[in-house]
């Protein structure tokens, strides 16, 4: 008989796990501790999380892990939150995972740069469509979620082939009203800074976000996993941060052209120069691979409608001038065939300045247009 056994009765089963295992030891994290256990009730593997008493004291962050145990989810690239048990003799918080059998994918990388080799186009792109598909469910999910960490250590590849997103524990659960679960203190930072998006720095992570934010940072976990390193790594954090801010995805040799204008369009600096969704970034990322379909930067697009949007209302400001003076020139002719010789050419300043009124809008819509290509 194991002393040491640890049970916890939970609201969907009963669990065992021996935390002074180190067999059973699954992996450390920023929460607390995993380890392998068991469900009584069916004999199944699970993974048990304990959860450290310094984070579960903080009413913010037990509140986000409970957000996440309700969060459960019957989809094949997305862990299967099973139960969160409170053992009231310890007052330690345990969440209660299906068991994967597998590595998560910041040690595939790690594995990779100490071998010397780089993760195969095909493995990366499978990783990425399934990530991505994961992340489709929580942003279609009503009410929408957004992951906010997105990240290697957050994702797992099975032996048997799958992949799964991992760790919801500080997703921001958006309800239809556009309002937003108070789960973390408000301007917190809140996600792992080398894969932060922009607006998560700036914003900090309660606040506007959006889809693009998680492809943001799957987007830099892919440049990852075909070049073991993240692409902005400064000294400082405040370094890292401008980097994400301000600085171009860098190029590399081990990622060919047509993949890094993919990347570039999931790295973007704005929000709206990225992927809006999942379905977009898969889409564009299945092209990669394919040598007939072509992949342009969002950005490009994006100008080139503001350029045709610039020339209409140009043509049109140009097109409403000439009508204005072809109507006036023909009244005058028509005056002057009637005997009137008190109409001329030329406009009075009343005319002038019901011409100015007239085309005052299309002059302030060419002088946003403008200003608009020039952000």
């Amino acid at each position: 008989m194991n002393n040491n056994l640890i049970s916890l009765n939970g609201l969907n089963g009963n669990y065992t796990f021996d935390p002074f295992d180190q067999t059973s030891l699954l992996g450390k994290g920023g929460t607390g501790n995993v380890f392998k256990g068991e469900n009584v009730n069916t004999k199944e593997k699970v993974a048990i999380k304990v959860l450290f008493n310094s984070l579960t004291q903080d009413p913010g962050i037990l509140k986000r892990l409970e957000v996440e145990s309700s969060l459960k989810f019957e989809h094949p690239n997305i862990i299967k939150v099973l139960d969160f048990v409170h053992n009231k003799t310890t007052n330690i918080y345990h969440l209660i995972t299906e068991f994967l059998d597998g590595e998560t994918l910041d040690k595939v990388i790690s594995s990779n740069q100490s071998s010397g080799i780089t993760m195969p186009f095909s493995e990366v792109n499978r990783i990425g469509l399934s990530v991505a598909r994961a992340l489709e469910v929580l942003h279609n999910n009503s009410p929408q979620i957004i992951h906010r960490d997105v990240k290697p250590s957050n994702i797992i590849v099975c032996k048997n082939g799958d992949v799964k997103l991992m760790d919801l524990g500080i997703a921001k659960v958006v309800e239809v009203n556009d309002t937003t679960k108070q789960i973390t203190s408000v301007g917190a930072i809140i996600g792992t800074y080398h894969y932060l998006s922009p607006e998560q720095i700036q914003n900090g992570s309660g606040v506007n976000l959006a889809p693009s934010s998680d492809l943001y940072s799957l987007g830099i976990t892919l440049y990852e996993c075909l070049t073991n390193k993240p692409p902005f790594d400064g000294n400082t954090e405040y370094e890292l941060f401008q980097q994400h801010l301000n600085e171009k995805l860098p190029s590399n040799n081990a990622i060919e052209k047509k993949m890094y204008v993919f990347l570039l369009n999931a790295t973007a600096k704005k929000s709206d120069h990225r992927y809006a969704s999942a379905s977009a970034f898969m889409n564009d990322l299945e092209k990669v691979d394919n040598p007939i379909l072509k992949i342009s930067l969002i950005y490009d697009k994006k100008r080139i409608i503001k350029k045709a949007t610039l020339i209409g209302v140009v043509l049109l400001f140009i097109i409403s001038i000439g009508f204005i003076s072809w109507k006036k020139i023909n009244e005058n002719k028509i005056n002057a065939l009637c005997g009137s010789t008190e109409k001329s050419l030329t406009l009075n300043p009343r005319n002038v300045d019901s011409i100015k009124k007239l085309l005052l809008p299309f002059k302030i819509a060419v002088e946003d247009e403008q200003q608009k290509l020039d952000q």
